[in-house]
């Protein structure tokens, strides 16, 4: 689990506190999880594509 604490903060602040436990918390984690880099990574293939033109070998 995570701590309470974050519920307060972004029940306190909506758009500071959610900005802030993304930073603080989820971003660090997806950095830590090999799926999620590998999602990430395709992605960045499939965009680079699709801004060169290249649509006939998207996947």
């Amino acid at each position: 689990g995570r701590p309470i604490f974050w519920i307060f903060i972004i029940l306190l602040f909506p758009i500071v506190g959610s900005l802030a436990y993304i930073f603080a918390v989820l971003i660090p984690e997806w950095e830590r999880n090999r799926t999620i880099q590998d999602a990430v990574e395709r992605l960045i293939v499939i965009l680079k594509r699709l801004l060169s033109g290249e649509t006939s070998t998207l996947l």
